[in-house]
């Protein structure tokens, strides 16, 4: 490629010229503040909003969402970093509450749901008796005020290994999903996971 550029002079003034407009070009992009180039067009949102859209609808036939319940979408979880590896991922859920200096329990166990046909997705949900419901304790708490505290389901976090699939956890309005990759330190801090359905039908998506 040198020798062609320098071989014929009229192509070696075309070469330097459009490398000069590059360099324009890049050195307007650098002056740019960094928060409009990390926006996405208004194309690539709606890519984004049909694809979730599309997901939820596949999902929904695989596994329709109870009333009263969201759905939670954490993607395949086999994370490499350059020298470590996580085979899977810890999970976590609970609710916030008002108590006092009663103590809550929240009852149900996170469990796999069996029987599914999906082959990119592997659904947990809360199971056994009075599965989401909550007790408390009976102590007097004179001249004390509740106050908003969050309340995790015993036996956390929950252990899901990485199979490649995405993981979808069905939970009870108002509960919260937390999760990081399994091995991490203990001050590691945890992700919030956000529902993707549950606070609007899958109807209510389509075009």
């Amino acid at each position: 490629m040198v020798s062609r550029l320098t071989s014929g002079g009229g192509l070696a003034v075309l070469a330097l010229a459009a490398i000069g407009a590059v360099s324009t070009a890049a050195s307007a992009m650098e002056q740019q503040p960094q928060r409009q180039l990390l926006m996405p067009s208004p194309g690539v949102m709606k890519l984004l909003s049909d694809h979730r859209r599309q997901q939820l609808e596949r999902l929904e036939q695989q596994l329709p969402l109870k009333p009263g319940e969201q759905r939670f979408v954490i993607g395949s979880h086999r994370m490499n970093t350059l020298n470590q590896s996580y085979p899977g991922i810890e999970v976590r859920v609970g609710r916030t509450v008002k108590t006092d200096c009663n103590g809550v329990q929240l009852f149900g166990q996170l469990q796999p749901v069996e029987g599914i046909q999906a082959p990119n997705a592997r659904f947990w949900r809360l199971q056994g008796p009075h599965a989401g419901d909550m007790a408390s304790t009976l102590m007097l708490c004179p001249q004390q005020t509740r106050v908003e505290r969050q309340v995790w389901l015993g036996r956390s976090p929950v252990l899901i290994p990485g199979t490649g699939q995405a993981t979808v956890v069905d939970l009870p309005r108002g509960w919260t999903l937390q999760w990081r990759p399994q091995g991490a330190m203990p001050d590691q801090p945890w992700l919030s996971a956000q529902p993707l359905q549950g606070s609007e039908p899958v109807e209510a998506h389509r075009n």
